[in-house]
């Protein structure tokens, strides 16, 4: 019938405006997931106001709802109507949709900032090596295993290098100083240490010195880069009390004390 025909034209005009819904939704319930998750991952400090946990989010949306609808009401949407813009309902949920894709977007720049910080865990099948140079001279590694050289690096004086991604296995370590560094300590300029690299671990090598040779020591205890819970890092102290340890006070602070 032509009124029936009439009808589902008008329907389908209709449903046009409810397709945003489900991806809108979909969205939206990721406040109480990936939002969350994400929020672990923060501080929560708001300046002098205190901290805010992750869950404690989920209170704030139905305050928020309280204290916006007045205000919309009230003050905001006369405010734009006297201007001519927000006075029909598309115009307004127009609005609406491009603050909450504006939200998802700087949500989403968020999470690649705090990429960087993520820690950096190997994957199954690979193994880090983790070089921790306590010389104050440049120091030179060759990597190898049986099927020859792997990596050859200079390490910088009392700086740190992590050779990733890596065959789990054993691997032999070459290190060498040159001899214009420390000439009145160092007697032994070259060493050699084998490593055992395990599958999805950080082993530490620690480049010293004892008496007058430089001496390379893989520590027992691998290092554990994973934050815990609550996205706070871990902090692992190596202190040589060699020909270069001195008494030194360490002291931890926080900018949020």
């Amino acid at each position: 019938e032509p009124q029936l025909v009439e009808d589902v034209k008008c329907v389908l005009r209709v449903l046009v405006l409810y397709l945003p819904l489900p991806v809108w939704w979909a969205l939206f319930d990721q406040t109480g997931s990936r939002w969350t998750f994400q929020a672990t991952r923060m501080n929560g400090v708001v300046g002098n106001a205190g901290t805010i946990k992750p869950d404690q989010m989920q209170v704030i949306n139905p305050l928020l709802i309280l204290f916006l609808l007045p205000l919309f009401d009230k003050i905001i949407y006369p405010a734009f109507a006297k201007c001519n813009m927000l006075v029909k309902p598309l115009q307004r949920m127009t609005a609406g949709g491009i603050l909450t894709a504006s939200s998802f977007f700087i949500s989403g720049f968020l999470e690649l900032e705090m990429m960087k910080t993520y820690a950096k865990i190997p994957a199954v099948g690979f193994s880090d090596l983790h070089f921790m140079n306590n010389i104050p001279c440049h120091v030179s590694i060759q990597l190898t295993n049986g099927t020859g050289l792997i990596h050859e690096e200079t390490i910088n004086d009392l700086e740190n290098m992590v050779l990733r991604d890596l065959e789990p296995g054993k691997y032999s370590l070459d290190m060498e100083v040159s001899s214009t560094c420390l000439p009145a300590i160092l007697t032994k300029r070259t060493a050699q240490v084998e490593i055992m690299a395990h599958d999805k671990e950080v082993t530490p090598v620690f480049l010293g010195v004892d008496g007058g040779a430089v001496f390379p020591t893989v520590l027992d205890v691998h290092d554990d880069p994973e934050k815990d819970d609550g996205a706070n890092g871990r902090l692992r102290v190596v202190y040589d009390m060699g020909n270069f340890g001195k008494s030194t006070n360490l002291t931890l602070k926080s900018p949020y004390e």
